[in-house]
């Protein structure tokens, strides 16, 4: 019979966290220059599996783990299988001899470097309000100081992300350089999220089971956000070390460790304002202890610290809300005042955590409210009853804020698996534990099974094919998966697969089957998020045009002008082809700083910009003040009052999209002046015709 290891007595994740950056960093820097062919090599190596080999694996898998468990004990003790044991122990005794500072050293850089290299084809944004958003704002903290979206303050969103995102934008040579340097520190952050994930589970597990959390931990499919310029890579890094921090809090509540623990949370909610629900977490853990201690009282006056200081600092951000003051809440701060029905945020609750169950196997997810039952009914170890508690509160968090954004009219009618896969790290920590226990009969495990098929069965299929490959992977990768047949529809392929990792965590007399489900899980969702743009990396360098046309240090300023539209069937297409140059101008360009609009709205960003009004001519802002920007960067049909300086053609760097947008640098003649229009309006900016 198998029990826990001991911790060891004093883990070191500094010094763990100290290694690993480094090496990281400089598989960043090797990864980095090779650019699209390390891209190719590496998915050719991985071959990413389609929905046919996916369903493949399944089937031999569900086949393999029947059999182990209604064979005949002998029967199962095969030559092959035999081998197998054997050189998995030969390579167990091998790796038992490295310092678990260099597998964690070389871990963190591998995924590090294989994230750059795939990461390299995403070459536009994908989700273009936020990402222009923290792009904005880590560009103008590099030139100013401050965090600004298009000239005006902003702090609503992040705090921490575009400040993180800033030294890329100071120290490169141009916006798509600097974009690249921001993707490869996503990829480092996102995989130095093993190393507090192999602390947290050395609290309870051996040394080999910890450094399998780690491993699971860093090559989860949703690190592929790491190609896209969004909080989820440090987020991720973040709430994984916050993890560590409460469970050593928990467990031993010396008050260092509380200031510690307040500084941990201020820093996740910097990151990303969904760490407010973890802030809640933290007060439900303090009295979930409490609770089991039998001493609920005496464990309030123990944390008194960080209880009050939590206080004092909800209290603090309502009073600023109340004056009008910005507060880091994001697109959270709508759901305070959104009506609620329990009805509604149980129903998504069961919805998002059945996708997600999908990427971890389905059994990962089953055996996790087991296994922290088992944590905290071990009164011999404070170190299991902390973690069992920390994972316990933070799922809960984490779960309610992702449920009550899906039920909210906020959340489009859409999963929101993005804002979930946070809590990976504690259920594959409670899956290694479950591991090392004996088997036993699980009286309810069935019960709880089944509840978990007939919620699948529940979950509409319209969910699934709206939510987007961002916001719900694993959603977009079950409709792929459908689309091999026309029948079933995918929500029966979620209860499929569902009832399969059911019966291989009730049945399975191995292990390892789960962790080989989970991996399944992984292959399917993978593919999902291996994001890749329209464009070359050779071919999105030239969108980096007005850093090179300005002298250095200059800035500009960017006008989107709502021309009128001659009566052609072109004209809504060329009106968006337009739309689009205008953000990835602003996007992937340093220089450009500031953006306004003139006669109307742009529809492709949703960001706020100054609307101006023109009078005579010129261009006045909200007081009446006219713009006077050296630099002005707008659509080529119209003229302004200057020299001009350069012309950008989308569709003369030979992309694919042969897209007619065009824009041209001007150097303005103050106060902005707008010339008359042509008399005959080209359809396109570039002046091609439909």
């Amino acid at each position: 019979m198998s029990r826990p290891a001991a911790a060891p007595a004093r883990p070191r994740p500094r010094r763990a966290l100290a290694a690993a950056l480094p090496v990281a960093g400089a598989a960043a820097a090797a990864a980095w220059p090779l650019g699209p062919q390390t891209a190719a090599a590496v998915r050719w190596l991985l071959r990413w599996p389609t929905p046919t080999h996916v369903a493949e694996l399944v089937l031999v898998a569900v086949v393999v783990a029947l059999g182990a468990r209604l064979a005949p004990a002998g029967a199962v003790a095969s030559r092959p299988a035999a081998a197998l044991r054997a050189a998995a122990d030969r390579a167990g005794r091998a790796l038992a001899g490295v310092p678990p500072l260099v597998v964690l050293t070389a871990l963190v850089g591998g995924v590090a470097a294989v994230r750059i290299a795939l990461g390299a084809a995403e070459t536009l944004p994908v989700f273009l309000g936020d990402e222009l958003l923290y792009v904005d704002q880590a560009k103008s903290l590099a030139l100013f100081g401050q965090p600004l979206l298009r000239g005006d303050v902003h702090i609503g969103t992040s705090l921490l992300y575009p400040l993180f995102l800033s030294p890329a934008y100071r120290l490169s040579a141009d916006g798509v350089r600097a974009y690249e340097a921001a993707r490869a520190m996503n990829a480092v952050a996102a995989a130095l999220a093993a190393v507090p994930a192999y602390y947290l589970a050395r609290r309870l597990l051996t040394r080999g089971w910890s450094l399998a959390v780690a491993a699971l931990t860093a090559v989860v499919p949703w690190t592929g956000y790491a190609a896209l310029a969004l909080t989820e890579s440090l987020f991720y890094l973040a709430f994984t070390t916050f993890a560590l921090v409460l469970a050593r809090t928990l467990e031993q509540p010396l008050l260092r460790r509380q200031l510690t623990l307040l500084v941990a949370l201020g820093v996740l909610v910097g990151v990303r304002p969904q760490a407010l629900a973890v802030a809640a977490a933290v007060v439900l853990a303090i009295l979930a202890l409490g609770a089991l201690e039998r001493s609920l009282w005496k464990t309030v006056r123990t944390y008194a610290p960080t209880l009050v200081l939590l206080a004092l600092a909800a209290v603090g951000a309502l009073a600023a809300a109340a004056a009008g003051l910005p507060v880091p809440t994001g697109g959270y701060k709508a759901l305070f005042g959104a009506r609620l029905g329990p009805l509604g945020v149980a129903k998504w609750t069961v919805w998002n955590l059945e996708v997600y169950g999908v990427a971890t196997g389905v059994a990962a997810l089953l055996a996790f409210p087991f296994a922290l039952g088992r944590m905290a009914r071990d009164r011999a170890r404070p170190a299991a009853r902390a973690v069992a508690v920390t994972s316990a509160a933070l799922f809960a968090g984490i779960v309610a804020s992702v449920a009550a954004l899906s039920a909210s009219p906020y959340g489009y009618g859409i999963l929101h698996e993005r804002g979930l896969f946070y809590v990976t790290p504690l259920v594959l920590t409670a899956l290694a534990y479950r591991a090392t226990l004996p088997r036993r009969s699980l009286p309810w495990g069935a019960g709880l099974a089944t509840a978990l098929v007939v919620g699948a069965a529940s979950l509409p299929g319209h969910v699934l094919r709206l939510t987007n490959d961002v916001d719900g992977p694993t959603a977009v990768a079950v409709v792929r998966f459908t689309s091999l047949a026309a029948r079933p529809p995918p929500q029966t392929w979620v209860a499929v697969a569902a009832a399969l990792g059911g019966a291989v965590f009730l049945l399975a007399r191995r292990p390892l089957l789960p962790f080989a489900a989970l991996l399944l899980g992984y292959a399917l969702v993978w593919p999902a998020t291996d994001y890749r743009g329209p464009l070359a990396p050779g071919e999105v360098g030239w969108l980096a045009w007005v850093d090179r046309a300005l002298p250095r240090g200059a800035t500009a300023t960017l006008l989107q002008v709502d021309l009128p539209r001659p009566a052609l069937p072109c004209a809504e297409a060329a009106e968006y082809e337009q739309q689009g140059l205008h953000v990835w101008t602003e996007f992937f360009n340093v220089s450009v700083t500031r953006l306004f609009r003139v006669y109307g709205t742009s529809s492709r960003d949703n960001l706020p910009a100054p609307l101006l009004t023109l009078r005579d001519g010129g261009l006045l802002l909200d007081g009446g003040r006219p713009l006077a920007p050296r630099y002005v960067v707008v659509d080529s049909r119209q003229p302004i009052a200057g020299r001009r300086i350069a012309r950008f053609d989308l569709a003369s760097i030979g992309s694919p999209l042969q897209e007619g947008a065009s824009l041209t640098l001007w150097r303005a003649a103050p106060p902005l002046r707008l010339r008359p229009l042509p008399a005959a309006l080209p359809p396109r900016a570039d002046g091609r015709g439909c």
